[in-house]
């Protein structure tokens, strides 16, 4: 009963959901170009295969309930398992889909013809039903330009964020927050002819002097930086034995007044929830930002 109850919800939002794909998108087109739909056997189209994958995903409906929904609804007589392997299928395509509504929601404009492909980086937790613990971590990389995600890892919650989970191909630009300011991640990149522009904080990662030799004062390097000032040098991280460090820049932005004290609020907000006393190099560096930036070794 309440599987059904959840087909007819998504039967009557299926039209306002058609009407919500980005007008550029040709569905038909799409889904034979990436292979979702060569045998129109069961499935008559595009649309009615993003149907079925909706109503099993956002929809809710298990893959018997899908099959049994698509049935009674005419959309598709199908089997389980054939629900099944026509959604593993589509993967790429939904991938696709998802893409072209971000991008579109977002203003993004197709990249020049030759220009650098960028990789934006980042990772979601995910709880189970009526729980507020972390059972699962997704690590995703998106394509502005193509307007879709190229890489997608399920992972359990002791994985954390780094670069190293994500396919980079020479001339690729990634770009992350500062949970992927680890120089194992970064090494990753560069090694494969990659470049990144990634968001850092004070005690990310250890940084060492561009030699290699000694570690990098960084509080002693930004102490004289007037408002507005900008600090770039080069730094070495992945410090180890028999292994030769990876050569970065470090820039970091000195902020105004006003929005060091708006940060340094924020800081001390999320410390009294989280019953915690920050450490005063926090409040510090919350007057700055710090990046890191592919350097040449």
């Amino acid at each position: 009963m309440a599987e059904m109850q959840r087909a007819s919800f998504h039967d009557q939002r299926w039209p306002a959901l058609l009407a919500a794909l980005p007008a550029a998108l040709d569905l038909d087109e799409t889904a034979r170009s990436s292979g979702a739909l060569v045998r129109r056997r069961a499935i008559g189209d595009a649309a009615a295969l993003l149907r079925l994958a909706l109503g099993y995903g956002p929809g809710g409906l298990s893959l018997r309930g899908t099959a049994a929904w698509a049935t009674l609804s005419g959309l598709a007589s199908l089997s389980d398992v054939a629900v099944l392997k026509r959604l593993r299928g589509a993967a790429d395509w939904l991938g696709q889909i998802a893409g072209a509504v971000l991008s579109a929601r977002a203003g993004y404009a197709a990249a020049p013809e030759g220009s650098r492909r960028i990789r934006l980086v980042d990772a979601t937790t995910i709880c189970p039903p009526r729980t507020n613990s972390t059972m699962w971590r997704l690590h995703a990389s998106y394509d502005p330009a193509q307007a879709r995600f190229t890489d997608l890892q399920l992972t359990d919650q002791s994985s954390r964020e780094d670069f190293d989970r994500c396919i980079v191909e020479p001339g690729d630009l990634v770009l992350g927050d500062r949970g992927y300011a680890r120089g194992r991640g970064l090494r990753h990149v560069k090694e494969r002819g990659g470049d990144f522009v990634v968001r850092s904080g004070w005690r990310t990662q250890k940084l060492w002097t561009s030699d290699g030799r000694e570690r990098f004062d960084l509080f002693a390097a930004i102490a004289d930086l007037p408002e507005g000032g900008i600090l770039d040098c080069d730094v070495a991280v992945d410090q180890r034995p028999n292994v030769r460090p990876v050569l970065i820049r470090f820039i970091a932005l000195r902020k105004s007044a006003a929005a060091a004290r708006q940060s340094q609020h924020r800081t001390h907000k999320r410390a009294v929830k989280r019953g915690r006393t920050p450490h005063s190099k926090t409040f510090v560096a919350a007057g700055y930002v710090f990046l890191h930036l592919a350097g040449s070794d």
